[in-house]
Parts: structure tokens; C-alpha cells; sequence
């Protein structure tokens, strides 16, 4: 794995997946990016001059990187190289272009940015599941554990992507392998293996993310 990326607005939870990403643990890991998206102004004094929403995201992103150096001091991390990048419109091209110059292999999206109502934030999204680099979807901060060592591969009719799991940086149990009559639910399986993470075969979110939204787990698309 080479470099994650985090789609931002700079809500407080920005603070909990950089927690996520270097709880990891993966030495390939290089270095995370923070992706914040806006339109293009359409009036030169709007650049010139922040506006008050403007003014509150700098003092939130100044309040989430203050919180990470203190967390980095705190535990004494090695993994501290954390940089920004504030893109001016958004495209699909676009967004693969980024994708593709910071080496990307692993998008972590907080809580926050999945509820945001900004069409910008949302547009991202939507781009991010259409697209084929690896996306964790963070559950709400208090139910959200920061190490992830062992996933649960929910596969019933789907064609594992063993590609892409095989270079996971945690162990992935597979559904099919598992299920058995004394533990034929998912909150059964989750709890009894362990689990701090579902994944999920691209394409199959519209029908598996409503009925695995109530266990509160990160949830990796591939």
C-alpha cells in the first residue's frame, strides 16, 4: 500500500480518520493526504476576501492538525506525514488525476463528510464509489475502533477480488468460510471473530450498506 486519501470539510472526525489510517500499521504507507474540495468562485471578491464559512474551516482544520500533533506526541508515532491539497473544482477526471499523482491506493471518508449536505462534498462521494481505489466508509466516531486487524469479507454470490484483498494490511475472513448454523448472523459472526471491519465487492453497496449500516463497523468497498 502506498498512500491514503481523506476527503475533508475539516469536521472534528477528520481527526479519527487519520487515527484509522495510521492504526494501519503498514510501513508502505507514505504519507496521507487531505483532500478538501470547493467550487470555483464566481466573484473575484469572494478570493479575495474570505467569507465567514471560509473563516470557520481555517479554524477548524487549524484545531484538527493541533489535535493530531499532540495525538502523534502522545503515542510517540513514526507516522506523522500528514499534507493537504485544496482543490478548486471537481471533475472525474480530476479527482483521477489526484488519485493517480499521490499514489493512491486507500481512500478513508468520515462520518461527517458521508452526512455533508454541500453539493461539492456530496459530488466527491459519488465520485469515489464510481471509481476503483479501495474506499472505507467510517461509522460514527464513538462506535468507530482505530485498530483494524481482522475484516469480514461478505462474499455470498459475489467473486472474491482476491487481488486486492491479498495487499490488505489486516486479516480478511471470508463470509462463506464461516457461517454455520450456531452463528448464521452477521452481528454473530462480527462478535465472535472479532471483527473490526466489513468488506464489501464493489458494486454490491446499494444492496449490502443499508443492512450493515445498525453494526457500527467501518465498511471497505474493493
Amino acid at each position: 500500500m502506498n498512500n491514503i486519501l481523506i476527503p475533508t470539510s475539516f469536521e472534528i472526525d477528520t481527526l479519527l480518520a487519520l487515527k484509522v489510517a495510521a492504526g494501519l500499521n503498514d510501513p508502505r504507507i507514505k504519507e496521507v493526504t487531505l483532500l478538501r474540495a470547493t467550487p470555483v468562485s464566481d466573484s473575484i471578491m469572494e478570493l479575495l476576501f474570505p467569507t465567514a464559512p471560509e473563516d470557520k474551516i481555517k479554524l477548524k482544520r487549524e484545531q484538527v492538525f493541533k489535535m493530531w500533533a499532540k495525538h502523534v506526541e502522545q503515542n510517540q508515532l513514526s507516522f506523522t506525514h500528514v499534507k493537504e491539497h485544496h482543490q478548486l473544482a471537481l471533475s472525474k477526471p480530476i479527482l483521477m488525476q489526484l488519485l493517480d499523482r499521490f499514489s493512491v491506493e486507500l481512500v478513508i471518508v468520515p462520518w461527517s463528510y458521508q452526512q455533508s449536505k454541500d453539493y461539492t462534498d456530496r459530488f466527491m462521494l459519488r465520485l469515489l464509489h464510481e471509481c476503483k481505489t479501495p474506499l472505507m466508509l467510517l461509522p460514527e466516531e464513538h462506535e468507530t475502533q482505530v485498530g483494524i486487524q481482522r475484516a469480514l469479507f461478505l462474499d455470498e454470490n459475489v467473486q472474491a477480488p482476491l487481488a486486492t484483498i491479498e495487499h490488505l494490511p489486516f486479516h480478511v475472513i471470508y463470509q462463506s468460510m464461516v457461517r454455520t448454523s450456531n452463528m448464521n448472523s452477521l452481528k454473530a459472526m462480527v462478535d465472535n471473530l472479532r471483527i473490526n471491519m466489513l468488506v464489501l465487492a464493489r458494486g454490491t453497496e446499494k444492496k449490502l450498506l443499508p443492512l450493515v449500516a445498525n453494526i457500527g463497523l467501518p465498511v471497505l468497498t474493493v
